[in-house]
């Protein structure tokens, strides 16, 4: 029988209507009975070098396990590269400072507000127009806010010569910020020599690759499971920053217990202001129309800020 105009029944809907679903949040595992629940501090600044960090109240605090900077994760690699945690500076409100690590969840609020972060701030970068003037520079080393630069279709220019006609526009997508039921999460555990990770990913194989690649570890020892999805909308394919700070506390030594995590921050704002985005573009685009040679086709070059909010590669 032909799928064509047949009714697809979904036999998984029943499940997930009816609580049966079963998320990061959810997950009760041997593996993650004794898990520290992370929290992270994030910056209230768009652009700002950090001049210091105090943890000690919050270190001080019942239930706190560990308070984690840039300083105890494996650094950036290249000049455009983000780092798991800001080092010198941030670039975008949201951007995450420090892990706070606590025994119970609500500790981890308590605590995150007692980590003092001072700030220089400099001047933002809000648009993809302000940082092609390269103005002000997000990665100073780069000595450019342009990370990489492509074209679509055929951009000779004597292939366009002969064209009766040439339309050029320049379109503009702005950033649009999925915002699924189910915020990001992510727990991970390490043991006999293996990295388990386990979030809500829509690519559970990109997800693998990007750990290993910022922690230095062989994909081969890294399984990521991935279990109900409560939406994604591109928002969550591959992994954020903030579950391979998670699993980096896990493999760097620093701890031999598990880490989870749900919603990955402190506040109501942290799901749109630190995950990952549809990305704004701007879009100069020249489209030839030639009757006497249908094949000559559009040519474009497309300007996009990164995962929507710095132009740094993640």
């Amino acid at each position: 029988m032909s799928i064509m105009g047949t009714r697809v029944l979904r036999t998984e809907d029943p499940r997930l209507l009816t609580g049966g679903g079963v998320y990061v949040d959810d997950l009760r595992l041997p593996e993650l009975t004794w898990a520290a629940f992370a929290t992270f501090v994030r910056s209230p600044m768009a652009h700002a070098l950090i001049t210091g960090i105090d943890a000690a109240a919050a270190r001080d605090l019942p239930g706190v396990v560990a308070v984690i900077t840039a300083a105890d994760l494996p650094a950036a690699k290249g000049p455009t590269s983000e780092p798991l945690l800001a080092a010198d500076r941030v670039r975008y409100v949201g951007e995450a400072v420090a892990l706070v690590l606590t025994e119970e969840r609500y500790q981890g609020e308590d605590a995150a507000e007692l980590v003092s972060v001072d700030y220089e701030p400099l001047t933002p970068v809000p648009a993809v127009g302000a940082a092609l003037r390269d103005e002000v520079l997000l990665f100073p080393a780069s000595e450019s806010n342009v990370v990489q630069t492509g074209t679509a279709g055929n951009c000779d220019d004597a292939s366009f010569a002969g064209c009766d006609v040439v339309i050029e526009r320049t379109i503009v997508n702005q950033r649009v910020a999925p915002v699924p039921l189910e915020g990001r999460a992510g727990a991970a555990s390490w043991a006999d020599g293996r990295l388990t990770v386990w979030c809500s990913t829509q690519n559970a194989q990109i997800a693998r690759d990007t750990i290993a690649r910022k922690l230095g570890l062989d994909s081969g020892i890294i399984r990521v499971v991935a279990p109900d999805v409560g939406g994604g909308f591109g928002a969550k394919v591959g992994i954020d920053r903030d579950v391979v700070c998670v699993s980096a506390w896990c493999t760097a030594g620093l701890s031999s217990s598990p880490t989870r995590s749900a919603g990955l921050g402190t506040g109501t704002s942290s799901p749109i202001t630190s995950t990952s985005s549809r990305t704004p573009a701007v879009t100069p685009a020249s489209a030839p129309l030639c009757p006497r040679s249908p094949r000559r086709w559009p040519r474009a070059s497309t300007t996009s800020r990164t995962s929507g909010r710095t132009t740094g590669r993640w």
